[in-house]
């Protein structure tokens, strides 16, 4: 059996270290963005000290077969397939090419079914590249694992599956699994709670779930029209089906749907970005309408560009105004994020948070209208969804929203319509003071 254990201390608030220790079973560490969550997983992972972090580890070993599952899920998937995938993870353990033919054979069956083993990488959404990371992790047997961030696109019915399993592999292997989390409803599923902040690093004995408030009353015009839309990637059975919509005016409109349903690919097709096969998918507003679309990976709307040379060209083309620029910048400024401190750097430089927050101010002051945000409140602790949430409903008054997203609580708490996708011929309107969704089951 593994047992973790490390000396932990906070030099700018006392001089005295804690000494924690984990044993078999499931851990969660609730951060808000920016406490130092990954350095601490990597310190767990390597034994590399963290630097520029309020807290300092000492006195720690890490166990021979440790492994850590990055926050960015794109982060280590080098193969071509997701199959190849699978067997790569075990030719670096098992040398007898059938038994690695069997142990793929067995790991695909724990992958949902909108994965195509076939398929690359790189086509998954966020939550299926998270739970293919879970699988390779188990085909690895860890004696320690260490999951930063790991399951924050993920659902709350596929995350309890991915839980249960989680559960499973630490009974089975008597192993510690840490969990760092940016979601304080998260601490539900540990057989420890812990929080990180700041100035501490405690238990959580009093665990209470966090509810946003009610939606409030809100008008608007943004409306979405499907007329038979079907589409597909090549290859693979249609994603979408004949679907027939038109939905209620709205000012903030949410779409939701399991992990791997076509959210994205909807986005995509909303924005012009896929063609669809048959039918069509329009956007309508009653005065201006301009879209922007915000990746769930915002980085990719950067690439190697930093934060003000992206900016610099949205002024370029006119799309956005000095005026409304210092009207972003002070609102980065509200969130602790001040302009002149993250401009020069690339998006590889800042937090998923910082960039995530700060894409979705510029372009809400920017030229566009509706806002359609992909996953907006993936890295963002409870305090930054309550801002996020508040700046959409205040400060988004006059524009419009559509918010794609596994967060149901925060899609149900801001948008005054909303969307379930529910199949590949199903999407329909549901009342967001009532909506529970049906459950999921999964084919093993």
């Amino acid at each position: 059996m593994t047992e973790v254990r490390f000396l932990i201390g906070f030099p700018h608030f006392s001089p005295h270290l804690n000494e924690i220790t984990f044993s078999s079973g499931l851990h969660v560490i609730y951060g808000e963005s920016g406490t130092g969550k990954s350095q601490f997983a990597r310190f767990l992972s390597d034994g590399t000290r963290p630097h520029s972090t309020n807290f300092s580890l000492q006195g720690y070993d890490p166990p021979s077969g440790t492994y850590l599952i990055p926050q960015n899920p794109t982060q280590g998937l080098i193969a071509t397939s997701v199959i190849n995938e699978l067997a790569f993870s075990l030719e670096c353990r098992i040398q007898d090419s059938n038994r690695i033919q069997e142990q793929v054979s067995r790991l695909v069956q724990h992958l949902p079914d909108s994965i195509d083993p076939g398929m690359h990488p790189v086509d998954l959404s966020g939550g299926e590249m998270e739970i293919l990371n879970l699988v390779l992790a188990s085909s690895l047997e860890p004696s320690l694992l260490v999951i930063d961030d790991g399951l924050s696109f993920l659902n709350e019915y596929r995350k309890e599956e991915e839980v249960r399993k989680l559960r499973a592999l630490a009974r089975e292997r008597e192993c510690p699994i840490i969990w760092l989390t940016t979601e304080w409803n998260d601490l539900r599923w540990g057989d420890s709670r812990w929080r990180l902040s700041l100035s501490e690093f405690v238990s959580v004995s009093d665990f209470t779930p966090n509810e946003y408030s009610p939606v409030p009353k809100q008008s608007g015009s943004l409306k979405i029209t499907l007329d038979d839309l079907t589409f597909g990637y090549p290859g693979r059975e249609k994603l979408l089906s004949q679907l027939q919509l038109t939905s209620s005016p709205a000012a903030h409109l949410g779409i939701l749907g399991d992990n791997g349903v076509g959210k994205t690919t909807l986005a995509l097709l909303l924005m012009g970005i896929l063609s669809p096969d048959a039918g069509s998918i329009s956007i309508q507003l009653d005065s201006f309408c301009r879209p922007c679309y915000i990746d769930q990976f915002p980085e990719r709307m950067l690439g190697v560009r930093t934060l003000g040379d992206w900016v610099e060209e949205l002024m370029e083309h006119n799309l956005l105004s000095a005026g409304n620029l210092d009207r972003a910048q002070s609102v980065l400024t509200q969130l602790q994020l001040p302009w002149d401190s993250i401009r020069e750097k690339q998006a590889w430089q800042l937090p998923w948070s910082v960039v995530r927050l700060a894409v979705i101010a510029v372009c809400s002051y920017a030229d566009f209208d509706p806002i359609i945000m992909d996953e907006p409140t993936f890295g963002l602790g409870w305090r930054q969804r309550v801002t996020l949430r508040r700046f959409i409903l205040r400060n988004m008054r006059r524009k419009h929203s559509i918010l794609i997203s596994h967060d149901q609580s925060f899609v149900l708490s801001t948008c005054d319509q909303v969307l379930a996708l529910e199949s590949p011929e199903r999407l329909i309107e549901v009342d967001p003071e009532a909506y529970v969704p049906d459950r999921k089951k999964k084919n093993h």
